[in-house]
């Protein structure tokens, strides 16, 4: 099952991790909304990572991922494991 939520986001954030790896990854934290119980309980999410990422998410890059906060976004993601699926930022 997936859910689909709207909300702004109130934080961005550009991770370094990995010694040998080197790899790069943005999480974002949207503004708390309520969730049943019997789903995942976050409001952070990964959304770029730099090995690349399956859901083909090309609109939050290590250059551009300030400009996400205080923006509305639609994020779609597994209810199960807070896998991203899809981030819509609307015009």
């Amino acid at each position: 099952m997936k859910i689909i939520r709207r909300n702004t986001v109130v934080n961005a954030m550009l991770e370094h991790s990995g010694h040998r790896t080197k790899t790069t990854t943005v999480r974002i934290m949207l503004a708390p909304d309520e969730i049943p119980a019997s789903y995942i309980q976050t409001d952070t999410f990964m959304v770029y990572h730099s090995w690349g990422h399956p859901a083909g998410i090309t609109s939050v890059t290590p250059s551009n991922y300030k400009q996400l906060i205080g923006r509305p976004v639609e994020i779609t993601y597994m209810a199960d494991s807070g896998f991203v699926i899809a981030l819509t930022i609307p015009a």
